[in-house]
């Protein structure tokens, strides 16, 4: 189970970051611009100094480790040889963080788009409306059932943002999933929470915090 559900959140990750742009909003205090960079995990604590946000979570769950973070992208990235930081300033993509709850049912995830050209003039509400359509079949592609998507508004880290709400149904298991939508400088990151079961994905998202 737990391997389905790491699946399936890297897979919405994925697919949600289909689209592309977003209005610039801050989560962070610090108005100013920061230098990019990619966040980390310090025992039971994810840090991202350039987003300007932090999750800590209790010994229950299990983060992927920097070293595995930088592998999965590597791969992803189809890198050979490549220095891994200059790489990633170049990705279109890439997941900085992933973590899963010891019940098998929870996992958390964050993932980048680097934005270019045009894209940057969408908003966040225009880049989940755009998103769920793609979603949706992306999900449903994956033997998902009975699969909702909509587009709402969330706090996040202290801040208003776009968010995706999807619930669908896995050989008769209910699950949740919730997006979280934020665009800081040039970037756009989906803040995922994938739950089965029971919907806890406000509750696992209400863990990161503004820094």
């Amino acid at each position: 189970m737990k391997r389905i559900i790491s699946i399936l959140c890297v897979a919405v990750m994925v697919f949600t970051l289909s689209a592309c742009g977003l209005d610039e909003l801050k989560i962070g205090s610090d108005s100013s611009e920061t230098k990019f960079n990619t966040g980390s995990v310090s025992g039971n604590k994810y840090t991202n100094d350039f987003i300007g946000i932090s999750c800590e979570l209790d010994e229950n769950w299990v983060f992927m480790t920097n070293e595995q973070i930088e592998e999965n992208n590597k791969v992803a990235m189809g890198m050979v040889g490549e220095d891994y930081k200059e790489a990633v300033e170049k990705a279109t993509t890439f997941t900085d963080m992933m973590a899963t709850h010891v019940n098998g049912t929870d996992t958390l995830g964050v993932a980048f788009e680097k934005l270019s050209g045009s894209n940057a003039s969408l908003t966040e509400e225009k880049y989940a409306d755009m998103s769920t359509s793609s979603l949706k079949g992306a999900l449903e592609s994956m033997g998902m059932t009975n699969v909702q998507a909509s587009t709402g508004e969330t706090t996040f880290a202290g801040s208003k943002h776009a968010c995706i709400e999807i619930t669908a149904e896995f050989n008769g298991i209910a699950v949740y999933e919730k997006l979280a939508i934020v665009k800081h400088q040039n970037y756009i990151i989906c803040i995922t929470a994938c739950t089965w079961g029971t919907d806890s994905c406000d509750a696992n998202l209400g863990m990161f915090k503004a820094i």
